[in-house]
């Protein structure tokens, strides 16, 4: 089974609540939580820290939400939970996980906190963990590799 696993952008609250606004909306209209409309940092209460994982065999994506930081901790944490509460049941035949991560953030391959961390993990749940690193784009967002499958474009 493969995983990819990163944070996405931090927001802060304001945010966060109209991004909650936009998934509840189709749900229900007694379910909206409170936002102003801009981000200012001044109006809100504090940051969050999204950290996902997308099952890419089941297509489907988890977020976990943090309030302090992107640790390493933090996220395996959210893989540990990920696969308590759905990986071992999708899953019960799995001997390894494959990740894919970015390269950077709180899993990036030069944290080796990160890396003791899978570890520990590995011998907790009893699996092995294989990690693969996306290359890091440059900051104008230009990687052209024909050697490689990556192919990063933005301007």
């Amino acid at each position: 089974m493969q995983k990819e696993i990163g944070p996405p952008k931090r927001k802060s609250w304001a945010t966060f609540t109209e991004m909650a606004n936009a998934i509840l909306k189709p749900l229900s209209k007694s379910m909206t939580a409170r936002a102003a409309p801009h981000d200012y940092e001044y109006l809100s209460e504090g940051k969050v820290i999204p950290h996902g994982i997308y099952d890419i065999q089941a297509n489907k994506g988890y977020i976990s939400i943090g309030n302090s930081a992107e640790t390493a901790d933090f996220a395996v944490d959210n893989l540990l939970w990920w696969w308590t509460e759905h990986g071992i049941h999708l899953y019960p035949d799995a001997k390894n996980i494959l990740l894919l991560c970015d390269a950077g953030g709180a899993n990036s391959y030069r944290h080796p906190i990160f890396k003791d961390r899978l570890i520990a993990l590995c011998e907790q749940i009893g699996l092995s963990i294989i990690v693969s690193h996306y290359p890091p784009i440059p900051p104008n967002g230009i990687l052209l590799n024909t050697d490689s499958f990556a192919m990063f474009i933005w301007l």
